[in-house]
């Protein structure tokens, strides 16, 4: 049984890790679908983060202008 659990374990671990994908980063490109495990704070993290990207880019540029 023991040698059984172990490969087990792993796979599940390995899946597990697997499953908590990052963020996309700041200034990448949106991925079409939203992963379904997004919490709804989760996703208004997100946009709240994608919001100050954006108003960071436009800072930036009106002051090299």
């Amino acid at each position: 049984m023991k040698k059984l659990l172990y490969p087990l374990f792993a796979i599940v671990f390995a899946s597990f890790m697997n499953s908590c994908a990052p963020v996309y980063k700041c200034g990448d490109a949106k991925p079409e679908k939203v992963p379904f495990t997004w919490s709804k704070n989760m996703k208004a993290v997100v946009s709240e983060r994608d919001k100050l990207c954006t108003d960071l880019a436009k800072s930036e540029e009106e002051n090299k202008g």
